[in-house]
């Protein structure tokens, strides 16, 4: 059953030819051939076909066996009504798969069923026209025409559905649906009373939200009525429906079970026609989803659980997928009670290939019409049944204690395992994956458990007990339950208390807590006396008793006592007996009055006896803490509880006086740089009596405390009521020695004949410096040091002074040698221009500087660059080494020409000294003047070409300046003084 292949071959499919047409007034006529297609029919499983159709060129079909067992059409809107006849006519045929086409279906095999149904809406619901079965079907090759009429109300739109199912799986046929047909007279006008008709319901029982439709049977083809539904809860009270409820039908919800009927009213006059009845059943509750097993129906067999025990078929695909069983005897459980369950099935394994198919139960316990995942109870599965031998699943179900009371659902699912990609259990709704199995719904009546309590229970004597504490007493109560305590000896089930009230506290007796078991004592009557021993521990004071019964587990019941017999305790007539717990306990010794320091607790307090209790009021309240601080002038009360006996009821009075010490103050003399220990010195409280501390070292009379490391003390003052207070004091470390300086030192030069000595550590903010024992200094330079050895120290802002560090500053370093040379010498040139400052020669082993005057070779001064022009003149030489410039030495220079000679007797020039011009003439052609400052430095240059030259000297500072004259074959220098 799991797989089977068959080839089928399916025409091709194109339009169908459809006549459709409406008129104004909505007149339906319809017309689907199928000769091309399925004109617009939804299918399921139905196909179009042009092989062996009922007439034209096609029609539509489908192949019914135990993989397909179900198959659909639905039309598309086949018109709108005016409220006529509406004649449906259609053509059918079965014809079996083997031997086709040539071999008719029979009615004895139960092959199954063809109904046809109309609704108003895509959607339904479904109004049932005709059932086409074994019973009535005409078994033929050729097709039957089949022929209905309905009246759908006017101005709605019609649909068609078409169902074919299988019986007996064992059949294989095909059905053919073909020449659809449908017409629909024009309505006449109503005329007197209408006949006679029956209200019909689409459906018998509906859940919560789940919509009926009503219409009439026969319908009426006729304008001109008025329509008037009603219902009643009980068959014979109607009214009106609320809302709706005149047309021709009527669409509704119900939450209860409702019966319906219509009155009709022909406008044109006569009576009005109430038609029959028709009750439509409730659920009562929420609408479940749906479940399919597109596959085949693989049955349940049996369900075993809670008073159901539904045996069905094991026929494969001979029962719905979905089977209602909530007609049948509801089971009947317990809230939090556990239930055996037995299920059995149909795998439809006939080659014993293993199948296995899973149960899973599943019970809306919160009735909200869903089954939840927590609602879900898997089971276990089969294999290798056919539902009617003995192979059975067992378990059990556990309804949860705070399942909700009532009628609720139940769905069994049954399942096979697909191993291949399948799941073992899955959703209780919709297409389960494998698409073989089954599921049934059933109702459960879910009750709360029955709550066994004593017919009669008291507290029976005495009514008051007194004991000194320490002391016990026995309290009775008794019980009656019919049937049951009148036998001698004890009741089975029954248990006893007796409860003893929180101290004062005439309360109920079912707040408290302490219950002491009672024990069967006597048959007293019909009744059980019990019996329990109480006030064991109790401390002085009132307390409150009472009886507590239970049967089985039920619930606890209370018993109180009267003269008369007492009954259950209601806290006014059967009252709680009055217990009085006396003690006779002496109160403790102890001195009224007494002294203690600052910060005392009720510990210190001192008395006499074994367990010391205080308080802070002679009578009642609350025992202090320990930890309670004493108050001066405040009066504390002591009580006494001896080992094994009661607290005193009367208490010792004593009156706390409480002194004060004075915290210590103090002078402290801290470390310094020669002494590195400190002194503390208490200076307040001093006096006799007195003692003190330091780090709990032990106290001293003594108010010094000498030779302290640095560090933190806690310095204790202590008077002679032994009452001390402390304050902390710090020593702090002792100052520390710098370190011994280090310095750079700078040493003298051939120009600086003094050194400098600067100190590169330690250095900071606070630090000062000596020289040689001199005043200290913020700055770590000392300039102008003689040559020689020095000391430097270090002091900090503490006054300490670092060891002395040795410095040498050496003697300055002596100057070269003047150069040596010829003090006259004479310079021969071509031309007056070519004479520099190279040409004079001194013999030196440094390196060699000219001046032009004797002051700046003193002062190292304006030197002379290399290629300075000299002229006749004293010029001055240095030679410096290591950085050391020599003295002077002077050579007086003599310019001879060469042959190109200037004629200086034909050279004139004037004025010199010159404020601004200065005149220059030459017998022969004077070509340019330069002028150079006297360190060679050119500062006019001035092309001339004639024989007598003005030149402006003007812009020129005061100075020597040496002019160059040149002619066109020689030159001449001059030294002019600018004024």
């Amino acid at each position: 059953m799991k797989t089977k292949l068959r080839l089928l071959y399916y025409g091709l499919l194109i339009c169908s030819t459809v006549i459709f047409s409406n008129d104004a007034v909505g007149q339906i006529a319809y017309n689907a051939a199928f000769n091309n297609g399925m004109a617009n029919w939804d299918s399921d499983e139905f196909y179009h076909t042009t092989d062996e159709p009922c007439m034209g060129n096609g029609a539509l079909r489908v192949n019914l066996y135990d993989s397909t067992p179900s198959a659909e059409l639905l039309s598309p809107s086949i018109g709108t009504s005016n409220g006529g006849v509406v004649t449906f006519n259609y053509r059918y045929k079965l014809l079996n798969y083997d031997n086709f086409p040539d071999d008719a279906t029979q009615n004895a095999g139960n092959w199954g069923s063809l109904r046809v149904y109309y609704a108003l809406s895509a959607a339904g619901p479904w109004n049932l026209l005709q059932t086409m079965d074994p019973t009535n079907h005409v078994e033929s090759l050729n097709c039957v025409t089949k022929t209905v009429t309905f009246i759908p109300p006017a101005g709605s739109n019609v649909y068609i559905r078409v169902l074919a199912q299988i019986g007996d799986t064992d059949n294989d046929f095909y059905v053919y649906f073909d020449q659809v047909q449908v017409t629909q007279s024009t309505p006449t006008a109503c005329n007197g009373t209408p006949a006679a008709a029956s209200a019909v319901a689409s459906a018998t029982m509906t859940c919560a939200t789940q919509s009926v439709v009503l219409s009439l049977a026969p319908g009426y083809a006729n304008t001109g009525l008025n329509y008037q539904w009603q219902s009643s809860a009980n068959g014979t009270d109607f009214s009106n429906v609320p809302t709706g409820g005149t047309a021709a039908t009527y669409t509704t919800t119900q939450a209860a079970t409702t019966w319906y009927r219509a009155q009709i009213t022909c406008s044109a006059g006569g009576d009005t026609t109430t038609s029959s009845a028709v009750q439509v059943a409730s659920t009562g509750g929420p609408c479940y989803c749906l479940i399919g097993f597109g596959d085949g129906v693989e049955p349940i067999t049996l369900v075993n659980f809670a008073g159901i025990n539904n045996a069905t078929s094991a026929e494969p695909d001979g029962t719905p997928e979905l089977e209602d069983f909530t007609s049948l005897t509801p089971g009947v459980v317990t809230q939090g009670q556990t239930y055996p369950i037995i299920l059995k099935g149909n795998t439809v394994d006939e080659f014993f290939d293993g199948y296995q198919d899973y149960f899973k139960v599943h019970i809306d316990f919160n009735h909200n019409g869903t089954f939840e995942a927590a609602e879900g109870f898997e089971m276990g599965y089969i294999e290798f049944s056919d539902g009617e031998d003995d192979v059975e699943l067992t378990g059990n179900i556990t309804i949860p204690a705070d399942a909700m009371t009532g009628l609720t659902r139940m769905r069994v699912v049954k399942q096979w395992y697909d191993d291949f990609g399948g799941t073992q259990y899955t959703d209780p709704c919709g297409d389960v994956n494998s698409g073989y199995g089954q599921a049934e719904d059933y109702l459960l009546n879910v009750q709360a458990p029955v709550i066994e309590t004593l017919d009669y229970v008291n507290l029976q004597w005495p009514a008051t007990m007194t004991f000194a504490a320490g002391g016990s007493d026995t309290a009775y109560a008794q019980a009656w339950e019919g049937g049951l305590t009148e036998a001698p000896g004890a009741g089975a089930g029954i248990s006893a208390w007796i409860g003893i009230s929180p101290a004062g506290s005439n309360t109920n007796p079912s707040t408290w807590t302490t219950w002491v078991p009672a024990t069967f004592n006597v048959q007293a009557g019909n009744n059980d006396e019990y019996m329990a021993v109480i006030g064991a521990g109790l401390a002085p004071g009132t307390y409150y008793y009472a009886s507590r019964f239970k049967l089985n587990d039920g619930p606890y019941t209370y018993g109180g006592y009267t003269p008369t017999g007492g009954g259950t305790w209601d806290g006014v007539t059967n009252i709680s007996g009055v217990l009085t717990v006396t003690c006779n306990t002496a109160a403790p010794v102890a001195d009224a009055a007494q002294t203690f320091c600052q910060g005392a607790t009720v510990a210190d307090l001192q008395a006499t006896g074994s367990v010391i209790s205080w308080y802070g009021t002679a009578t009642g309240g609350t025992a202090l803490s320990s930890t309670t601080a004493l108050a001066t002038g405040t009066t504390y009360y002591a009580s006494v509880t001896p080992a094994g006996g009661c607290e005193s009821t009367t208490r010792t009075a004593v009156t706390v006086t409480i002194t004060t010490a004075e915290v210590p103050t103090f002078t402290a003399v801290q470390p310094t740089c020669a002494e590195p220990t400190g002194t503390i010195t208490v200076t307040s409280p001093v006096g006799a009596g007195y003692t003190y501390d330091a780090n709990g070292a032990g106290f001293q009379s003594s108010a010094s405390f000498t030779n302290l490391a640095p560090g933190t003390y806690v310095i204790t003052a202590k008077n002679a009521s032994g009452c001390t207070a402390s304050t902390t004091v710090v020593i702090n470390n002792a100052p520390a020695i710098p370190d011994a300086p280090q310095a750079d030192i700078f040493q003298p030069t051939c120009s600086a004949p003094f050194g400098s000595i600067v100190v590169t550590t330690p250095l900071g903010a606070g630090l000062t410096y000596n020289l040689d024992g001199g005043a200290f200094q913020a700055s770590p330079t000392f300039d102008g040091v003689m040559p020689g050895t020095h000391s430097i120290s270090v002091q900090n802002a503490q006054g300490c002074e670092s060891f002395a560090a040795g410095f040498v500053v050496n003697d300055a370093p002596a100057g070269p040698d003047a150069p040596t040379g010829n003090a006259t010498q004479e310079i021969a040139v071509d031309g007056a221009e070519d004479a520099t400052i190279e040409d004079i020669v001194v013999t030196a082993t440094g390196t060699v500087k000219w001046y032009a005057t004797e002051d700046n070779a003193v002062a190292s001064e304006n030197a002379l660059a290399a290629g300075t022009v000299i002229m006749d003149g004293t010029y001055y030489a240095t030679q410096t080494n290591d950085g050391c410039e020599s003295a002077p030495f002077a050579v007086t220079v003599d310019i001879t020409l060469g042959n190109a000679e200037f004629n200086a007797a034909s050279f004139r020039y004037h004025p010199n000294p010159v404020k601004d011009v200065l005149t220059l003439s030459y017998d022969k052609n004077i070509s340019a003047i330069e002028v150079y400052s006297v360190v060679g430095q050119k500062v006019i240059a001035k092309p001339v070409n004639q024989n007598e030259v003005q030149l402006d000297l003007s812009q020129l500072s005061a100075g020597t300046y040496l002019v160059k004259v040149m002619s066109d074959e020689a030159s001449k220098t001059i030294k002019v003084v600018k004024q």
